[in-house]
């Protein structure tokens, strides 16, 4: 593909990514899980998107005042809207990270869209 394909599909993901939210399954990731393992619904929130030369950076906060007392070790961006099913685009696990009232959690997820 050329690198104008290689940012048009950039751009059709980027409009697809409205939100993204953590969960509590530490377990590996595969590819036919539909989404979080362990979901916790009260940190969905809207992110940021910077796109540039063939990537997408998503960037979401997980702000103090939302779904504290959770030990997060997993995130997904996803596409969710009214009267439609949400979409979930990818699932990654980390080292757990303790949510405490005082915290904010930002995770920053970077797409880069190339020829294989």
């Amino acid at each position: 593909m050329l690198i104008v394909g290689l940012n048009k599909i950039r751009d059709l993901h980027a409009v697809g990514i409205t939100s993204a939210w953590l969960g509590t399954d530490g377990t590996l990731p595969v590819e036919s899980q539909t989404g979080l393992q362990t979901a916790i619904y009260g940190s969905v929130q809207g992110v940021t998107i910077t796109t540039s030369q063939q990537t997408n950076l998503v960037e979401y906060t997980c702000n103090s005042a939302i779904a504290t007392s959770n030990t997060f070790r997993e995130f997904s961006t996803m596409y969710s809207g009214a009267g439609i099913t949400t979409i979930e685009y990818n699932r990654r696990t980390f080292t757990g990270l303790l949510h405490e009232d005082n915290d904010d959690i930002v995770v920053k997820q970077l797409f880069y869209y190339m020829n294989l």
